[in-house]
């Protein structure tokens, strides 16, 4: 079986060490966006994207914005 970047909630819960409660969370309150860190599944399951989450916890993805907003802060 070769790897992959999407995996289900179980599986990413198992890898990363949050629960499943907390992953529903983060995509449920928008800090994990569609199409980004989490897919939905033809069959309606959420999918986490393992380096969408990478590009996540990082900050890799979003570092024009967060530098703006490090700008707006005065950091």
């Amino acid at each position: 079986m070769s790897s992959t970047n999407l995996v289900t909630i179980k599986r990413f819960e198992a890898l990363a060490g949050y629960t499943e409660k907390a992953i529903n969370g983060k995509i449920d309150e928008g800090v994990w966006r569609q199409g980004k860190e989490w897919h939905r599944a033809p069959d309606g399951r959420r999918i986490i994207d393992i380096a969408g989450y990478e590009r996540w916890v990082t900050g890799r993805e979003n570092d024009n914005e967060s530098k703006d907003a490090q700008g707006r802060r005065g950091h």
